[in-house]
């Protein structure tokens, strides 16, 4: 069964994912969407491994070649994705590789800021005298 053609284009078109990661979990998402739309999601579970041997049959050198044009697609899109400097960095990894590395830099860095952000929250005091009002619409 032919894998469906996939437009990247609502994906590419979107917010770059930039340098400083800022914007990581919805660039993320969007592009989970987008691969699971053309049943790419796999190439970002595992690297694309070894090729087969020679004395390896037809079938598992298709397998690979079919596997092979896979990643280099969702390679191309996750690049195209990334702000210049991130591309760079990033131009001759794999794409599993490219999506576990951002996700040790950004997913940590995302945490932190919504510890922090709950830190405030929960450290947020109302002055001794002033009452809460609310309002009716």
């Amino acid at each position: 069964m032919a894998t469906p053609t996939i437009k990247f284009n609502s994906f590419l078109e979107k917010e770059k994912l930039k340098n400083n990661g800022s914007n990581f979990a919805d660039w993320f998402r969007n592009l989970r969407i987008v691969l699971t739309a053309g049943q790419l999601l796999n190439v970002l579970e595992a690297p694309l491994g070894d090729p087969p041997a020679e004395t390896a049959t037809n079938e598992a050198k298709a397998v690979y070649l079919t596997g092979k044009t896979q990643y280099s697609t969702v390679q191309c899109a996750i690049l195209y994705g990334l702000e210049s400097e991130l591309q760079k960095r990033f131009e001759n990894h794999d794409p599993h590789d490219i999506i576990s590395e951002l996700k040790t830099i950004f997913e940590t860095h995302a945490a932190m800021e919504s510890y922090d952000a709950s830190e405030k929250f929960f450290n947020c005091r109302m002055e001794e005298g002033s009452s809460l009002v609310t309002r009716t619409s």
